[in-house]
């Protein structure tokens, strides 16, 4: 008995002393970077984001809904920043996609990629009495600039094109080539926008060093928890998109009067049980995992063994992440119903009934895995299982390297801009433009550099939609330096 519980005191001891080495080693990933000066803007920088704002650039459904709209935004852009639409080569796909090329000098260096767009998602009319200002007024007050598009994704649009200008003022001339493309139909899919223009540079045979877009973000202290230092998240990878239809069908209904045992809505409602009560298995996938080996090592006690020790601690930190939404969100592909229809009338019984469901796949798994699990756990033949109509559809992007000139760059240039900023990968749970790029690098990234607080994350898409005019003059800065810094890949 005793050589067991000194065998077991033996074991013990040798679990402490590994979490404790393994918590010791656990060291920063953070550069070592020195803050720079931050450039100040053209005036009328704030100004000119509002004014973009009033372009009701809206996308929905299966396209644009008002060419004029967007006709007058790229009207906009030429009469705003004169010097790229002058001096940098513009192609313009799809009529209203905008692509500029700024030639570099070395050319046997891999291009650099910058990329926004400029639709927005529609402003539902019931919300409009909750709007502090007109969703499409374009208003500075406060210190904010208000209006739809602001967050999503103009602001980072034009940030790009204010810093790229200043740049051509001050005569610089870039050492490898630069391109800046703004798609037109990001919020359905961007079939016409980044997907040609993705074809227009595939085309040419142009593989790029990095891509950069919108995705990541920067937060406020506490979000997570143990880390009391501002975040500045880089997306490197992004979850699938499927929206998958259930249908019920029946050979006979009749009338409601005499209800059969089973009916369509009644096999629905089994359905809905069913997905509820088999989620997707949790995993922490490589791009998660990543983010926390970077901001690990910033946390506080305990929170630093926790993440140091994911050899032991693997189950416990799923655990704690599928505790809330946004961080389940991270570790499963999830479902979410969101459309069902069925029935005709109160008193007759529909043959056929239909729910939608859509699933976020995480990397690592496809469109067909999720079909095939599915149908593993519905196998009744009356319930049709089906992909929905295409638009967003598409498997989980690869997961780009942390380790590439790429990252280091964008990583750099948060130090220097942002230089109290924890920076880290991280897997974004929506999706962007990025999806028709795959081919074109391996190193594609995403990041919002507009800092913005916990309480602002529902405005993207929501009510109130704003930013900060400091915090976009920030985010000016950002891709100014970024910009220079791509020099020196």
């Amino acid at each position: 008995m005793k050589k067991i519980l000194w065998g077991l005191l033996a074991l013990i001891l040798i679990v402490v002393a590994i979490l404790a080495f393994k918590t010791l080693s656990f060291t920063s990933k953070q550069l070592a970077v020195e803050k720079v000066a931050q450039v100040q803007p053209n005036a009328g920088y704030e100004s000119r984001l509002a004014e973009a704002v009033r372009h009701k650039t809206i996308s929905m459904g299966s396209g644009i809904t008002d060419s004029v709209a967007y006709r007058g935004f790229v009207r906009f852009m030429a009469e705003s920043f004169p010097l790229a639409d002058s001096l940098l080569e513009k192609t313009a796909i799809g009529e209203f996609s905008l692509v500029y090329k700024w030639p570099g000098k070395n050319k046997d260096l891999k291009p650099v990629l910058l990329m926004a767009h400029s639709d927005v998602v529609p402003v539902e009319e019931a919300t409009l009495p909750a709007w502090e200002m007109d969703p499409f007024g374009g208003e500075i007050k406060d210190g904010y600039i208000w209006g739809r598009g602001t967050m999503d994704d103009k602001g980072n649009g034009l940030a790009i094109m204010e810093a790229l200008t200043l740049h051509l003022q001050n005569g610089f001339s870039p050492e490898r080539t630069l391109y800046f493309s703004f798609g037109h139909d990001e919020e359905v899919g961007g079939a016409y926008g980044a997907r040609k223009v993705a074809e227009y540079f595939k085309n040419q045979d142009i593989e790029f060093e990095y891509v950069l877009d919108e995705g990541g973000v920067l937060l406020d202290p506490g979000f997570f928890p143990g880390l009391d230092k501002p975040v500045a998240l880089i997306g490197i990878a992004e979850k699938g998109y499927a929206s998958i239809k259930f249908t019920a069908k029946l050979d006979e209904a009749g009338h409601s009067s005499m209800p059969p045992n089973e009916t369509a809505i009644g096999l629905l409602s089994e359905t809905l049980e069913t997905l509820k009560e088999n989620p997707f298995p949790a995993e922490l996938t490589a791009a998660s995992a990543a983010m926390f080996d970077f901001l690990g090592p910033e946390m506080s006690f305990p929170n630093k063994t926790i993440f140091a020790n994911r050899w032991l601690l693997n189950s416990v930190i799923i655990g704690i992440l599928e505790a809330a939404p946004t961080s389940n969100a991270m570790v499963r592909t999830t479902i979410a119903p969101t459309i069902i229809s069925g029935g005709v009338k109160d008193n007759v019984l529909p043959t056929q009934a239909s729910l939608t469901a859509n699933f976020r796949i995480l990397p690592g798994s496809t469109e067909q895995d999720v079909l095939e699990r599915l149908r593993k756990i519905i196998p009744d033949e009356r319930i049709h299982i089906d992909l929905a109509s295409r638009g967003f559809e598409g498997n989980p992007s690869p997961i780009s390297p942390i380790d590439s000139p790429g990252f280091e760059n964008i990583q750099k240039t948060i130090g220097q801009v942002y230089p109290d900023r924890i920076v880290a990968p991280m897997m974004l749970i929506a999706g962007t433009d990025t999806k028709h790029f795959a081919e074109l690098s391996k190193n594609v990234y995403r990041i919002n550099p507009i800092a913005m607080k916990k309480a602002d994350i529902p405005r993207i898409h929501g009510i109130n939609e704003r930013v900060g005019v400091e915090e976009y003059k920030t985010a000016i800065a950002f891709f100014h330096q970024l910009i220079g810094n791509s020099n020196g890949l």
